[in-house]
Order: structure tokens, then C-alpha cells, then sequence
């Protein structure tokens, strides 16, 4: 493994699913601002819009309360939709329940990183001191320096 390169995690990924996943992101960046305009702020934060198949547009709902909102309001949220030039052809939404944990969702921001204490940072530069390897014992002194 000395001197090989680490790789991306989309090289392990096959050529289609590495599609989808792009086209997924594309479409929540694409249709994130559409939806939330037509079903309002509350219900976009627990809904989005996952993929246009032909004239469907699946959407996920992280409870079946919220999942339930988008089905009683169906025909005004498409009506709403197909408003917008790249909906135009939209004639069905597929609403899905997708629990909040396995919801992946583009963060807003980044959070902070966290910050080590003064006494981690110490002991990260005194294991750093016995390292015979010159990167990693390198790259420990850069991580001891970070602390506070």
C-alpha cells in the first residue's frame, strides 16, 4: 500500500449508481426551491423531491404524517408543479416514506470542526515523538498544533 494514492469513494461506486446518486443531488439542488415554494417551509423540511421518472416525481417524506399532507394536497401541489417550464409534463407524484435516519440529505452548512483540549493536544504531540515514520509523526504534530 506505500505510495499508492488514497482514491474517492465514487471510484468504488458502479458507473450507474454513481449516475443516480449524481442525478439525485442535481435534482434536491434543482427542485429543492420549486418544492419548498409550492408546499411551504414546514412541510419542505421533511419532504424532498428524489427523482423524475418520465412524468412521475417520487418524493420522500421522512414520517407517514408528513407523507400523508403531500397525498391529501395531491392535486394542488401538482397543479402548483407543472407551473414551473421543467414540470411542465408532470402528471403524478409517488410519495414515499423514508425514516429521518436513513434520510441523506446535503448539509445547510458546514458544523464546525471540533477542537481538542490543551491536554489531548499534548498527548497527541508526546505519541508523536515516538514515531519513526517522519509523515505520520509529521502530520500528529500538525493535529497536536490544533488544539486549544
Amino acid at each position: 500500500m506505500t505510495g499508492s494514492r488514497p482514491r474517492s469513494i465514487q471510484s468504488y461506486i458502479s458507473g450507474e449508481a454513481a449516475a443516480r446518486a449524481r442525478q439525485a443531488e442535481l435534482l434536491r439542488k434543482q427542485f429543492g426551491p420549486l418544492w419548498e415554494q409550492v408546499v411551504g417551509l414546514d412541510l419542505a423540511k421533511h419532504s424532498y423531491a428524489v427523482r423524475l421518472e418520465g412524468r412521475c416525481l417520487l418524493i420522500h417524506a421522512d414520517g407517514s404524517l408528513w407523507a400523508n399532507q403531500i397525498r391529501h394536497r395531491y392535486g394542488e401541489y401538482v397543479a402548483k408543479l407543472q407551473q414551473f417550464p421543467e414540470l411542465r409534463q408532470l402528471a403524478e407524484l409517488r410519495v414515499r416514506v423514508v425514516p429521518a435516519s436513513q434520510v441523506t440529505r446535503p448539509k445547510a452548512a458546514r458544523s464546525a470542526r471540533p477542537q481538542l483540549s490543551r491536554g489531548a493536544g499534548e498527548v497527541i504531540e508526546g505519541v508523536a515523538q515516538g514515531i519513526e515514520d517522519d509523515a505520520l509523526r509529521e502530520a500528529l504534530l500538525r493535529l497536536s498544533r490544533r488544539a486549544k
